[in-house]
């Protein structure tokens, strides 16, 4: 069974529009709205004087409730989607299935590495750390929120990434994460980088964590996203990465995050989005009905 999860948490982009996300979602799909748990987000006072960690009270603490929320779902035997919200989020979704599984791959699939700290951000911006933090890097907030879990870096796989900051790549090389750039994944072909990638994966682990930020695709075709990057994946490209990771691993939990209502046009970007929902929930009760 899936459960999905929504949390309309933008302060980690520090961007307005991403709270705005289950407005637009119950107004146009109140079906699957009606399905949905809602997470608030967990305002907390905050230090305005630090600029290299912005709101990060707040973000440690909804980040600690969807943790909690989806060890428990995971608990429970089912498997949580978490949509979003900015990218922070991942930060709650990981460490709670980190309970469960020690030793889970991740697959990060985003235009952004995600692996600054607060020691090498230039915006200060937090949803630009959740990968750092998870693998043991950055602020003790953030990396020692719920539980003392880590990722091995080793078991991580960035795909797609497109906008790398110099000290991302050092902490990319030094850590032993594999990262596909987008360029490379030109290069040499979707279909063989993903097979590559997810082969590689499949040797560290069973298990899987799918990460994915909507601005891993092409802002022509998928704009409703607050930092979009030039070039990027297309849908069916998308869907077809979805569909071989499910095949291969036991997914443990899922996000999708960075919907951002404002910059869409015609809710193109809310019925992607929507789509995709769809086709990770009939994936997954038809591999789990088994």
């Amino acid at each position: 069974m899936v459960d999905l999860i929504m949390c309309p948490l933008s302060y980690g982009a520090d961007k307005a529009g991403l709270e705005h996300g289950p407005t637009q979602l119950m107004g146009r799909y109140p079906d699957m709205a009606n399905r949905i748990r809602f997470i608030s987000v967990a305002r907390k006072p905050e230090n305005f004087s630090s600029s290299n960690l912005k709101f990060v009270n707040t973000i440690a603490s909804t980040c600690e409730i969807v943790a909690e929320t989806i060890s428990f779902s995971i608990g429970e035997g089912h498997i949580p989607i978490l949509l979003g919200g900015d990218h922070a989020l991942a930060m709650g979704s990981i460490k709670g299935a980190l309970d469960h599984y020690e030793n889970l791959a991740v697959l990060w699939v985003d235009a952004h590495a995600d692996m600054n700290t607060h020691e090498t951000t230039h915006s200060g911006n937090i949803h630009g750390m959740p990968l750092a933090a998870l693998m043991g890097y950055g602020h003790p907030k953030l990396v020692n929120l719920h539980n003392s879990g880590r990722i091995n870096p080793k078991n991580v796989v960035l795909f797609g990434s497109r906008d790398v900051e110099e000290d991302e790549g050092k902490l990319i090389r030094m850590s032993g994460v594999r990262e596909f750039p987008y360029d490379r994944i030109i290069k040499d072909g979707f279909k063989e980088s993903l097979d590559e990638a997810l082969c590689y994966l499949s040797t560290r682990s069973r298990y899987l964590h799918l990460s994915l930020d909507l601005d891993s695709m092409n802002p022509i075709d998928v704009m409703g996203v607050s930092t979009p990057v030039p070039g990027g994946f297309k849908v069916n490209q998308v869907i077809d990465l979805i569909k071989k990771a499910v095949s291969m691993f036991e997914v443990t939990s899922i996000d999708l995050v960075e919907y951002n209502p404002l910059h869409d046009k015609g809710e193109l970007t809310l019925d992607t989005m929507v789509m995709l929902v769809s086709i990770l929930e009939k994936l997954l009760a038809d591999r789990y009905s088994k």
